[in-house]
């Protein structure tokens, strides 16, 4: 099982390069880091490059972990195809493994608290429960932010999806 999520998926469509291109930039607006966010009639922001991309999709609530989506275009001879990989935003991971370490290190200490009889063992039992709902919370959120960036790519580029191998 892998610590954080991601997911790799491909996209083909049947649209030209140029096509895909402008819909993709018709889509997404270049980053503004300004909070709170005025909102906007595109879905993503980021920066489109000719066979590649890294974008995000707009959010105007606090959800960290919506993915941070990076894409290759690759022209086939009577199709496109475009490699996506979702991963969380690097902000996302330094949040969740230094308060896994805070938590762990809680965990130890409130440990051996238990063996000097300072502590009752429901506290690390608390620990546990609490590091468990962040992990499932990131996932939870992950995979649905996935699934609808996932059929926003699909409406958007008239395309088929299938998965790959995290080993591509």
């Amino acid at each position: 099982m892998k610590i954080f999520p991601s997911k790799k998926i491909n996209l083909i469509t049947y649209l030209e390069k140029e096509e895909v291109l402008f819909k993709l930039k018709e889509n997404t607006e270049k980053i503004k880091n300004k909070y709170p966010k005025k909102k906007s009639k595109k879905i993503y922001e980021g920066n489109i490059d000719n066979d590649c991309f890294l974008i995000q999709k707009i959010i105007y609530s606090r959800n960290s972990f919506s993915p941070q989506i990076k894409g290759t275009i690759i022209d086939k001879k009577n199709k496109i195809k475009i490699e996506l990989e979702f991963e969380l935003r690097s902000f996302t991971y330094i949040l969740v493994l230094m308060f896994s370490i805070a938590i762990g290190i809680s965990f130890i200490a409130t440990f051996g608290g238990i063996f000097t009889l300072e502590f009752s063992p429901l506290i690390c039992l608390a620990h546990l429960i609490i590091l468990m709902f962040l992990y499932f919370n990131m996932y939870f959120e992950f995979n649905r932010e996935t699934e609808s960036v996932e059929l926003n790519f699909k409406n958007i580029l008239q395309g088929t999806i299938t998965t790959r191998n995290n080993n591509d």
